[in-house]
């Protein structure tokens, strides 16, 4: 199936497209990154939004769903859910962590040692 470059951008793959013409009484979402660092025994679900993009409440809401159910879980894991904001080069970025309930700035290479799990 040939989709455009907007189509790709906006489904990301042609399952979430298949999805989105069904049932309207249903949230699809597609999100960005999923992180495990083995080693720290950490799982961190990103959902990625330019700095000006907006987030629609339903996708708002199933993310903080996900970091409820996450917070209820007995684990040895820690897991996150964030909602990162920034642009490239993402020398600066804004994390919203939904699983700890606090937002903060990382700039410079706060970015990429928390992108690493060494913040």
């Amino acid at each position: 199936m040939s989709r455009s470059l907007t189509e790709r951008n906006y489904f990301g793959s042609d399952f979430n497209k298949y999805l989105n013409s069904l049932s309207k009484e249903m949230t699809v979402i597609n999100i960005d990154c999923l992180q495990f660092k083995r080693s720290k025994k950490a799982i961190r679900l990103i959902e990625s939004k330019h700095i000006t993009e907006h987030m629609p409440y339903s996708q708002l809401e199933v993310l903080r769903i996900l970091s409820n159910v996450f917070n209820s879980i007995d684990t040895n894991y820690k897991i996150e859910v964030c909602i990162v904001r920034g642009d490239d080069p993402y020398n600066e970025i804004k994390v919203a962590d939904l699983t700890n309930k606090r937002d903060f700035l990382l700039i410079g290479d706060e970015v990429k040692r928390w992108c690493e799990f060494t913040l």
